[in-house]
């Protein structure tokens, strides 16, 4: 994962001319906008789901890890400068099939559910230690809550009468045991191991991960206000720093189109 060193366009990424071959005269079928994962996770009521097609989460514990060991560069690296630096988190490429009756629009993620899964297991972490932290220690209780209600907002969107309705859906296979995973992670219970699919044993190991990871380094800090400003620096970290380049094809034809080629690369 490289840092982001200036503003990116389709054109930089379907290199070699590829741009004005699937999408010759300049034909308005496709969008490519920067975005911060709080823009695209946080700050619209936006819900995204995985096609029963696509494949299934395969992150192993090496680009978990990269991922975690990026975060923390960022975090070292936001300490001697006065702005959050910026870091090139790769593409996502979405198609618009819905609006809901409450004018919520669904997007099909063709390319960045492992980004996008293994950010949320992250957000899901930070908010089940906030509340292991309002718990124990009344006096910061106000504090935690805050980070709490913070990544439900990454989390689920806006209340459904008594349920709240996730942001993010995995494949049929899937999402039952994400969703427990997330559910479980937040109230910081233990997650239960399973292994029916070969993408179950990888969403356990990523959530065990980060769940481990996050406790260690929650470890370095003896006071519940520094544990909770490394919480919050964290979560800026990874849902404002690290940048998605968001391309979003006008029709199914361009946005399998793309994903083929950008992932030929």
């Amino acid at each position: 994962m490289a840092h982001l060193q200036h503003r990116v366009d389709c054109r930089q990424i379907l290199t070699y001319n590829i741009y004005e071959e699937f999408f010759p005269g300049g034909v308005d079928v496709l969008t490519s906008r920067i975005r911060t994962m709080k823009e695209i996770v946080h700050n619209r009521d936006y819900l995204y789901s995985v096609n029963n097609y696509q494949r299934f989460y395969v992150w192993d514990d090496n680009k978990v890890n990269t991922y975690l060991s990026d975060i923390l560069k960022v975090i070292g690296q936001a300490q001697a400068i006065p702005v959050i630096p910026k870091h090139f988190f790769g593409q996502f490429i979405v198609l618009q099939i819905e609006e809901d009756d409450r004018g919520r629009e669904t997007f099909e993620v063709i390319d960045g559910q492992q980004r996008l899964t293994t950010f949320l297991l992250l957000m899901a972490s930070i908010k089940g230690q906030a509340k292991k932290l309002s718990i124990e220690y009344s006096e910061v209780r106000s504090w935690a809550d805050a980070i709490i209600q913070e990544c439900d907002q990454y989390l689920f969107s806006e209340k459904e009468g008594a349920s709240r309705k996730s942001k993010f859906t995995l494949s049929v296979r899937d999402n039952e045991y994400f969703s427990e995973i997330i559910n479980d992670l937040s109230s910081n219970r233990t997650v239960v191991e399973r292994n029916q699919y070969i993408s179950h044993v990888h969403l356990f190991r990523a959530q065990s991960r980060i769940s481990n990871w996050l406790t260690t380094l929650l470890l370095e800090h003896e006071k519940p206000e520094s544990k909770l400003n490394f919480l919050i620096r964290l979560r800026n970290a990874a849902a404002e720093a690290f940048q998605i380049v968001v391309l979003k094809p006008t029709s199914p034809k361009f946005t399998y189109r793309l994903y083929q080629v950008v992932n030929d690369r």
